[in-house]
């Protein structure tokens, strides 16, 4: 039996990554591979349903501080999986190591360059990110010598293979759902509370609709680093009726079920899988044309709008359209429907045995 061993940071956080992750991986092991999943957070806990048969171990819990800087958390990081025997004689005997970020694949690839030849980066991160010249030539030089990059659109395809990398371009899968039909109770966001999900942009949103006395709420799905910050300032400018925080969703039929617009208001997108969780249940979504993932996704007008980056005005007046219009709203919805069709899990998860594995 096939070893299959995913390295990653957490399967405890409900992260887009983390669904794809799981699902991957409990599909691998219904088709005969032995499953391993190595964090480095500290936990042993899954969010999401993985198969028994899946064995999840975690390195170290020094690695996970998040008030350490980069660098101490990459040696200290580097040290665990020297240290960490068992790590090591399970990837000198596993016919693939899957990392889900440049961080663990470099480490991995610095502590056992034996590695290189069956290690496949699936990279979630979009390369627009910023890096320090340290960390972008780290990147380069590893990911030149590894087995394959997986990318999830093809403009991150385009720019792994012009880095010298063997690569090959796989979207995230969805499960396909029943078409809703809105009855517009609600709009909308789902992700981690953080900078880089735009949470200034939701917050100036939320100020522009209330004095637009738009009446429909933002249903605010997630945690993150920066709930409470974000809560306070709701509470500052008097946004409780605006801005709704419903905290961590354990499914996404709740989320959905009465929903009638996704806005998505990040900053850097690599392909989010929130927008196709949307898409299939029929719900339009809203976005800003953040490099690179939702115009990988979303077809202009057809499905949903791209926004100008940061245009929050624009995205303001999108929704009060939709709002205004529930024919086109519904119009939409069957077309997201249809799009989210060409993303079964069926049609995904077999690229990888076909291509990689």
């Amino acid at each position: 039996m096939d070893t299959i061993i995913f390295f990653t940071k957490s399967v405890s956080i409900a992260g887009g990554k983390e669904k794809v992750l799981a699902g991957l991986a409990n599909y691998l092991d219904t088709q005969g591979y032995l499953i391993k999943i190595v964090t480095y957070d500290g936990s042993l806990k899954n969010f999401f349903t993985l198969n028994s048969s899946i064995q999840i171990e975690t390195l170290p819990l020094r690695s996970a501080d998040p008030k350490k800087n980069a660098v101490l958390k990459f040696f200290e990081l580097y040290k665990d999986i020297r240290s960490y025997k068992n790590a090591a004689q399970q990837s000198a005997a596993a016919k693939t190591i899957v990392a889900t970020d440049y961080l663990i694949a470099s480490v991995l690839f610095l502590s056992n360059k034996n590695c290189a030849k069956k290690m496949v980066v699936w990279e979630h991160l979009s390369f627009t990110i910023s890096l320090t010249a340290v960390w972008a030539f780290l990147r380069k030089n590893v990911y030149s010598r590894i087995k394959c990059i997986v990318a999830l659109n093809k403009e991150e395809l385009e720019f792994y293979k012009n880095m010298g990398s063997s690569s090959i371009c796989i979207a995230n899968p969805v499960e396909q759902r029943t078409l809703v039909e809105s009855t517009m109770q609600n709009i909308v966001w789902v992700g981690t509370l953080t900078k880089d999900k735009g949470i200034d942009y939701l917050l100036e949103l939320g100020i522009i609709l209330q004095n637009k006395k738009v009446g429909t709420p933002i249903h605010i799905y997630g945690g993150g680093e920066c709930l409470q910050e974000f809560s306070d300032k709701i509470v500052q400018h008097n946004l409780q009726d605006t801005l709704v925080l419903k905290g961590t969703a354990k499914g996404i039929d709740s989320i959905y079920a009465n929903a009638g617009i996704l806005i998505v208001t990040s900053k850097h997108e690599c392909f989010p899988t929130v927008i196709l969780e949307a898409f299939s249940f029929g719900i339009p979504a809203i976005s800003f044309d953040c490099p690179t993932g939702p115009r990988n996704i979303i077809t202009q007008g057809r499905d949903g709008f791209l926004i100008p980056q940061g245009n929050v005005m624009a995205m303001a007046e999108k929704i009060e359209m939709l709002l205004n219009e529930n024919e086109i709203l519904k119009t939409m919805g069957k077309a997201a429907h249809k799009t989210a069709k060409e993303y079964k899990p069926e049609m995904i998860y077999p690229q990888w045995q076909q291509a990689i594995l």
